[in-house]
């Protein structure tokens, strides 16, 4: 083969090549311009509802209070207190510690 012919083959390639690309995005812009219908059609045909972040916020503060609180002894205690005690708690003394 002479450089000719190389330089044919190599352009031959190129304009496959740009043809290949044209053609992948032809069918890109087609299957995108259908999306965009469908995405249409289902927008119009659903019924838009609009939602306020203060709505959400009443709702969220009418479960609050709809939920009945427990005080337990636990949560009266400061962490620092919780924590105390826990230091003063012998395990090997305790009736739950398990001597397998």
């Amino acid at each position: 083969m002479n450089q000719q012919d190389k330089f044919m083959q190599v352009q031959n390639q190129i304009r496959e090549n740009s043809m290949q690309v044209r053609d992948y995005l032809d069918d890109l812009n087609k299957w995108q311009d259908e999306m965009k219908e469908k995405d249409s059609k289902i927008t119009k045909a659903a019924p838009v509802v609009t939602y306020s972040a203060s709505q959400k916020n009443e709702e969220q503060k009418q479960e609050v209070e709809q939920k009945p609180t427990k005080k337990y002894k636990r949560d009266c205690n400061t962490t620092t207190d919780y924590y105390k005690a826990w230091d003063k708690f012998n395990v090997v003394l305790s009736p739950h510690t398990f001597l397998g």
